[in-house]
């Protein structure tokens, strides 16, 4: 998992089938005309974005954790593998909502994984 979405594997039958959820985070948070020094149009006009642009992103991750969330409620525990942040804040926000949530078995670093890696790592989680 990251910001630009997560893979979500489930054991079903002896098999692990794979469901992958979007997260809708955009990762250049930029208006039409605005520079690379954050301001809008020119240097004339100051116009600085970023705190709405924070903001912005803020509310997008917080709209990610819920619906991946939701994918999980009926999971007894996760393990959350990834390169990047995204699943350690995601791991605390289990923990800061804990109405009926599933509990993080683990937190793992890797690199992006390919669907045959990832189903291999899953194989060995699950045994």
């Amino acid at each position: 998992m990251d910001y630009s979405g997560a893979r979500i594997g489930r054991p079903v039958n002896g098999e692990i089938q794979l469901e992958s959820l979007d997260s809708g985070v955009e990762t250049h948070l930029r208006e039409e005309g605005q520079t690379a020094d954050h301001t809008r149009f020119s240097p004339m006009h100051v116009s600085n974005n970023e705190h709405r642009n924070q903001n912005r992103h803020r509310e997008q991750v917080k709209k990610y954790w819920k619906a991946l969330a939701e994918k999980l409620h009926e999971a007894q525990g996760v393990h959350l593998i990834g390169p990047g942040e995204a699943k350690k804040e995601f791991a605390q926000y289990l923990k800061e909502h804990n109405k009926n949530l599933p509990a993080v078995l683990t937190v793992e670093n890797s690199e992006a994984l390919t669907e045959r890696q990832l189903l291999a790592r899953m194989r060995q989680l699950l045994s």
